[in-house]
């Protein structure tokens, strides 16, 4: 999962124009669009301001987990470009606070396959994993980082990879508590807020 931290703020501001929301919001999609797609990823949905994407399927990734971070790691390498881009716009974006991401990524055994009802379905993925992926995500508003890591990826990631603990968290909604790591290169995150 990844989306823009503050969104709720940002669409508040554009209350009155919700074009000029909605070419702020296809700006951030596109370029990590064509960054999950560029590391093998598929595309499940857009939820407003958030992607939501796995690896896997419909071929097979045995290095399913490490694409998916390296993805994460490109999304968080393009986000000043992506931020620039948007000011330059024109229509006042350059009043904007500075548009930052938030990525989550879990792995694990989902379905993946054609979802929904005769009349609609989407081709998606279903599983817990993609709940943890999602809870892990919010997460990353709590302490402020921008991408966190859930367990059953980090062990699928080799040391050179860069990682730092953060924590057993607890994750709403979850009565077990989940290991949780993120970059080393990404510094110490802050203290929780409430």
């Amino acid at each position: 999962f990844a989306d823009i931290r503050g969104f709720t703020a940002l669409a508040e501001r554009l209350k009155d124009d919700p074009v000029r929301l909605g070419d702020l919001v296809n700006a951030f999609l596109e370029p990590i669009t064509d960054i999950v797609l560029a590391h093998g990823g598929t595309i499940d949905k857009y939820m407003g301001d958030c992607v939501m994407a796995f690896w896997g399927a419909p071929d097979a990734d045995r290095q399913h987990a490490r694409h998916a971070f390296e993805a994460a790691k490109a999304m968080l390498a393009a986000m000043d470009g992506i931020d620039r881009r948007i000011r330059g716009a024109s229509g006042g974006y350059d009043a904007l606070p500075p548009i930052r991401i938030g990525i989550g990524i879990n792995s694990g055994a989902c379905i993946v396959g054609n979802l929904g009802s005769r009349r609609r379905f989407d081709y998606s993925v279903l599983g817990d994993p993609v709940n943890v992926a999602s809870r892990i995500e919010g997460l990353c508003r709590t302490y402020d980082i921008p991408l966190l890591i859930g367990e059953a990826t980090a062990r699928r990631l080799p040391p050179e990879c860069g990682l730092a603990e953060i924590g057993r968290l607890s994750l709403r909604g979850r009565a077990e508590k989940q290991w949780v790591y993120s970059l080393a290169s990404l510094g110490a995150p802050s203290e929780p807020k409430p």
